[in-house]
């Protein structure tokens, strides 16, 4: 929870304080998000929540980054009412959506996101996808392999942090998997 991006908090401010002479009640709407959003994150008392209170969270960040970058982003959430009934750990998709918009996001094309997930009878499985770039497969190895090892040796601390977030919960059978084509 404390690695919420302050680069994201500090943008957000910034296209706030544009907005408020341009477009104020666009401006009250973003700020109602990002007070919710702040809300959800500072929330200790409780480490997991259904997964209904997780996309929500996803979805006024998403709709914060729409104020930025308008129809060059566009997102959709798939995942069924009632397999969203299922409890996860807080804040495990915000930081995997804000790496494909981070790392992802193709000025000329845009960006889509795709939020999917449904439960297998023992397990929920989300897949987070995006249109943008790729990872580099040099990149994406290393990556796999940071996962795979106890100390995070990469930049990388929302995915690391996601990922072993969800091994000490779940065990050794579950986490983050990465699958990436160029281009």
């Amino acid at each position: 929870e404390s690695q919420f991006n302050p680069h994201f908090l500090f943008n957000t401010l910034e296209s706030i304080r544009y907005m408020i002479k341009f477009e104020p009640k666009a401006a009250e709407k973003m700020i109602v998000s990002l007070a919710r959003l702040l809300r959800y994150s500072i929330q200790h008392e409780r480490d997991t929540v259904e997964l209904r209170e997780e996309l929500e969270f996803v979805d006024r960040y998403l709709q914060i980054m729409l104020y930025r970058y308008g129809d060059r982003l566009k997102y959709k959430i798939c995942i069924e009412q009632q397999d969203q009934l299922v409890t996860v750990p807080k804040m495990i998709l915000q930081p995997l959506v804000e790496n494909s918009i981070k790392y992802g996001f193709q000025e000329d094309n845009g960006l889509e996101i795709i939020i999917e997930g449904e439960l297998l009878k023992d397990r929920l499985e989300i897949r987070i996808k995006d249109n943008g770039c790729g990872i580099e497969e040099g990149l994406l190895n290393s990556l796999r392999e940071n996962l795979k090892s106890r100390l995070n040796r990469s930049e990388h601390i929302g995915l690391y942090n996601v990922h072993r977030r969800i091994l000490l919960v779940y065990g050794v059978d579950w986490g983050i998997r990465l699958e990436s084509r160029q281009g």
